[in-house]
């Protein structure tokens, strides 16, 4: 009997396959990719270009990935005490379960992490998809200028532990930038020509709270000024902290919720608010029917609010809740106000040396004051040519294309320059998924005049006054446009399902439009799994 021969694959099965990779990459040219940013949409995103074969590099000015989450960053605001208000399964990117990294524990920390924690997810993530050597930290980006071929000079210094820095540049084909929005400190109050300007007291933006010794707050007369969700969380955290006084100034009262429903304490926030069909409803009806619909919900999901018992003469809740706002704390901040424990005050008009000074003259004196007034846009490495289609003055966001794309420049995207309310992880994580495959032109877009006139109406949008959008709303308008959520016949199927189901980001990945069989019926598993658990 003669030995079997080696079997050596032909020349035509080499060619065969040659011509099968050259087809499924047609149309898509592998490019330089620079990720400016190494916060979690930073960190998306270079897996996500990664992931289609681009040549990815990744800018972080710290010593490490994390960027909000990594609390040794300078430019980080986390505090000691902070946990995450979105729990693990729902802040979790669709591909990389928050479980395999730290096991789930009960009480309130097992559902919303500690940010450590999150710091922990985050390094576990780049681990795990290979992003170690993509990624270049303590590079300082100083600009980014357009070159003549249309290719882009990204200029940076290196700084060294010794405190030495080495100017370098390096040329991409596309930049992605993913610095967020809570980098520069909005002082308003304290600035020049503020009406805070004279206070020579202990004051600080809440950016800086992470400073504070809380044990130094026990018996401390402190003012919080901003009610938006930091103000409104640290004013709590001043309370248990044992501070004599807690004193929160606001210029107008939100409504409020909680991590957890009043009515129904073991439910979270996300299992009531986050689901597919408010989303589909809210693109048909009329805003102001979107806004009874909302305030309805969180009147019923969290009925003690601020009454009139509480505001007085002083302030009125508005009718409307997009006007008024709506404002999440971990701790029961409307029953801390109820029980006198938190304060109310109007904003100081103006200030003295050691006093700060109210409506009506009235005057008072503070150990700690605390501003929690925002943030500013801040990409100052970006040029005045390319931030004029992007940047409109008197907002603090930016008009983008389908939410992240330059309207005018096809090699550059803005991942994650939203102040989301809800998931923030995974609706980045879709910015990215979506940008990736735009600018690597996988997805059709419209011609460079219907880009511009829909720009137009997208300035003029009421809707787009200011930098809030709900997480789940990008989700599915760029889940849609990836082709990645169900269709209508299997929502009308299975509604309890697809439409009235917690958007767990998992379930993005239960598609094949984009993503293996593998990944599909191991996205599906765990989809199940996380609705069992309700």
């Amino acid at each position: 009997m003669k030995a079997k021969k080696p079997y050596k694959t032909p020349l035509w099965g080499i060619g065969l396959y040659l011509l099968i990779l050259a087809s499924m990459s047609q149309g898509m040219e592998l490019k330089k990719v620079a990720i400016i940013g190494g916060g979690p949409a930073g960190l998306v995103s270079a897996k996500e270009f990664k992931a289609l074969g681009h040549d990815v590099t990744l800018f972080e000015s710290s010593a490490q990935i994390g960027g909000q989450w990594n609390s040794n960053n300078k430019r980080s605001a986390v505090w000691n005490s902070l946990n995450m208000n979105t729990p693990r399964h729902m802040i979790e990117f669709s591909d990389f379960s928050w479980d395999d990294v730290v096991p789930p524990t009960s009480g309130y920390s097992g559902t919303f992490p500690p940010h450590r924690e999150s710091q922990q997810y985050l390094l576990a993530y780049v681990k795990n998809f290979g992003l170690e050597d993509h990624i270049k930290t303590n590079h300082e980006i100083v600009a980014v200028k357009k070159n003549a071929d249309a290719s882009w000079e990204v200029e940076f210094e290196i700084n060294s532990q010794e405190g030495e820095s080495i100017a370098n540049s390096q040329t991409f084909d596309m930049v992605i930038f993913a610095t967020g929005m809570f980098t520069k400190a909005n002082r308003p109050l304290d600035q020049k020509g503020g009406p805070l300007e004279e206070y020579r007291g202990k004051i600080i933006h809440s950016h800086d709270f992470k400073t504070i010794d809380m044990a130094d707050v026990k018996d401390q007369t402190v003012m919080v000024i901003g009610n938006g969700i930091s103000g409104t969380e640290i004013a709590t955290e001043m309370v248990r902290a044992g501070a004599k006084e807690v004193i929160h100034s606001i210029r107008k009262p939100h409504y409020h919720i909680n991590t957890y429903r009043q009515d129904r304490p073991t439910e979270t926030l996300e299992e009531t608010f986050f689901q597919r069909f408010p989303v589909i409803l809210g693109r048909y009806l009329p805003q102001s029917l979107n806004s009874e619909g909302l305030k309805k919900a969180v009147l019923e999901a969290f009925p003690l609010q601020l009454d009139a018992d509480i505001l007085g003469s002083e302030w009125v809740l508005d009718g409307n809740v997009d006007k008024a706002g709506v404002a999440l704390s971990r701790h029961n901040y409307v029953e801390d106000v109820h029980q006198g424990k938190v304060l109310l005050q109007k904003i100081p008009v103006g200030a003295t040396a050691d006093e700060l000074i109210f409506p009506g003259n009235e005057r008072k004196q503070f150990d700690l004051v605390i501003m929690a007034t925002g943030y500013s846009l801040d990409i100052p490495f970006l040029s005045d040519e390319v931030k004029k289609d992007i940047v409109v003055k008197g907002r603090n966001d930016l008009v983008l294309y389908n939410h992240v794309l330059h309207p005018s420049e096809a090699t550059l995207a803005f991942v994650g320059f939203k102040d989301f309310v809800g998931a923030v992880w995974p609706a980045v994580e879709m910015e990215a998924r979506y940008a990736a495959r735009a600018l690597s032109g996988m997805v059709n877009l419209p011609s460079q005049d219907k880009i511009q006139q829909e720009m137009v109406k997208i300035r003029a949008s009421k809707k787009l006054a200011g930098a809030h959008i709900v997480a789940s709303h990008v989700q599915e308008d760029l889940g849609d446009l990836l082709g990645i959520t169900p269709s209508l016949l299997q929502c009308l199927v299975n509604p309890s399902k697809y439409l009235f189901a917690c958007l767990y980001p998992c379930s993005y990945r239960t598609s094949a439009a984009l993503d293996d069989a593998s990944t599909v019926t191991e996205a599906a598993e765990k989809w199940e799994k996380y609705r069992a658990l309700k």
